[in-house]
């Protein structure tokens, strides 16, 4: 029993009858199934739940047949009674009793193999999962080695030709004799890097230099003492 109850054609409201008499319309039918009065008391989700299955369901890239036996699939796995009663009814579309039997081996099969895979916690194989895109083309980012490796090129500084270290090197030698000349000019003795006269200090003091710590001998004498 419904869990609110059915409303029937005669009851309904104009706007529930609009929705009754386009599901007559497209099924081809003169009656309206209990599914659809059950939903009638939300007319606003009537019409949605309408909407969508009269969408998906239509013939496209696969033939009504198929979606009908892909839909009794579903509703078996799900374990809907209504769902399979209404659309073992697509035998009218040319579902057989064989291709009825075959679909119940390929949805129990389905079903028994997706329960011991996630018992068992199989992990995909590599060659089952889909390869991810390459990336670096159409204004992507490059892959990451390829990243790394223009950083590295980025950071190496501009090697310089040897005509241009002699160049600079020319250059250099008129700045120093320009600020020579200035230095004469202003009585300033220029001057001329050489060797360092700075007395460098010993790296070790004589042993006579040495001072003995006062407790080591006689009082303030400052003399070694006797063994």
């Amino acid at each position: 029993m419904a869990t609110f109850g059915l409303i029937d054609y005669d009851a309904a409201s104009p706007e529930v009858r609009a929705i009754y008499d386009d599901i007559m319309t497209t099924r081809h039918t003169d009656w309206i199934n209990n599914f659809w009065k059950a939903l009638a008391h939300d007319p606003a989700h009537l019409k949605r739940t309408w909407d969508s299955l009269k969408a998906v369901m239509v013939p496209g890239a696969l033939d009504p047949l198929t979606k009908a036996l892909m839909y009794v699939a579903v509703s078996v796995t799900n374990g809907c009674a209504y769902c399979i009663a209404s659309h073992t009814a697509a035998q009218q579309a040319g579902m057989s009793a064989a291709m009825f039997a075959e679909l119940m081996a390929v949805v129990g099969m389905a079903n028994e193999t997706n329960r011991l895979a996630n018992g068992y916690q199989v992990a995909i194989d590599d060659r089952f999962r889909t390869p991810a895109p390459v990336e670096g083309s159409h204004g992507a980012s490059p892959v990451a080695a390829g990243a790394s490796g223009a950083r590295r090129h980025q950071r190496q500084p501009p090697a310089r030709s040897p005509g241009a270290a002699a160049g600079g090197r020319e250059a250099a030698q008129p700045r120093a004799a320009a600020s020579v000349k200035r230095a004469t000019t202003s009585g300033a003795t220029p001057q001329v890097a050489g060797p360092s006269t700075r007395r460098r200090r010993p790296r070790y003091v004589r042993a006579s230099a040495r001072v003995c710590p006062p407790h080591a001998g006689v009082q303030g004498t400052g003399t070694a003492a006797r063994p």
